[in-house]
């Protein structure tokens, strides 16, 4: 394994594995100098702490006789037949801890004092990953989670996950595996005047929808005390709960 530096990634290495997303998120004002959007309820806040007190405006494109409605990003690597592109903006690529439930290969978002307590007790199991926004071109969005070393040190698979990232901001491409090289084979074309279409949302809104029911704020959270060997039972309304915005 080794470093990727910025000449490596086009100069980016620095921004992309360092950057503060939290400096981006505050809400733009409209010309009249007032607020773009409505204020944040107090009790949505709290609930979404983790993701600098964002709220979610699903509203992504208005149709004649309805809108259409993003309700799901799902967290996965892109597809081998996928050609895609990565948000071309740093700040939307948000590194962060996950937890992986090996049942159901769900991955969980790690609030920082969760991640911080289990960093202090040696758990192997939690993760430092990059969250990549990326979009196929039929317009269906993915967060593509890149394994980060802890000391910063990246594996080969790492490596070239991230050179395609990067690649993607400008270009389509598409990622195939192999295993013989230790990496992903990379593909690109340039994008001949076809671009992504974006939603209007900024990274807390999709980490609220991607993480929806899965985001960990307390070391009672289910997944954790699983962890942990404690016997513990998630009854359906706990898990409706949870859907609904009720995190634990």
């Amino acid at each position: 394994m080794k470093t990727i530096t910025s000449s490596e990634l086009g100069g980016n290495a620095e921004n992309i594995t360092n950057q503060n997303p939290a400096a981006t998120l505050e809400e733009p004002p409209t010309e009249g100098g007032t607020p773009a959007r409505e204020p944040i309820p107090q009790t949505v806040a709290n609930e979404l702490a983790i993701f600098q007190e964002a709220r979610v405006d699903q509203n992504v494109e208005t149709f004649e006789g309805g809108r259409k409605l993003l309700e799901i990003i799902r967290v996965a690597r892109p597809q081998k037949t996928s050609w895609f592109r990565s948000h071309p903006k740093k700040e939307f690529w948000y590194r962060a801890f996950l937890l992986e439930d090996d049942r159901t290969n769900d991955l969980y978002f790690l609030s920082r004092p969760v991640w911080e307590s289990l960093v202090e007790l040696e758990e192997k199991a939690i993760t430092r990953k990059l969250l990549v926004p990326v979009m196929s071109r039929n317009n269906v969005l993915t967060l593509w989670p890149i394994t980060l070393g802890v000391d910063g040190a990246l594996s080969s698979w790492a490596e070239s996950a991230l050179a395609a990232a990067v690649t993607a901001r400008t270009d389509w491409v598409r990622i195939a595996s192999n295993r013989e090289m230790g990496g992903y084979e990379i593909k690109a074309r340039p994008s001949d005047g076809v671009e992504p279409h974006w939603p209007e949302l900024d990274v807390a809104q999709l980490l609220r929808i991607a993480f929806k029911g899965r985001v960990v704020t307390t070391m009672d959270h289910p997944i954790i005390r699983d962890l942990r060997g404690e016997t513990v039972t998630q009854s359906g309304d706990d898990r409706l709960n949870s859907l609904l915005g009720g995190e634990r």
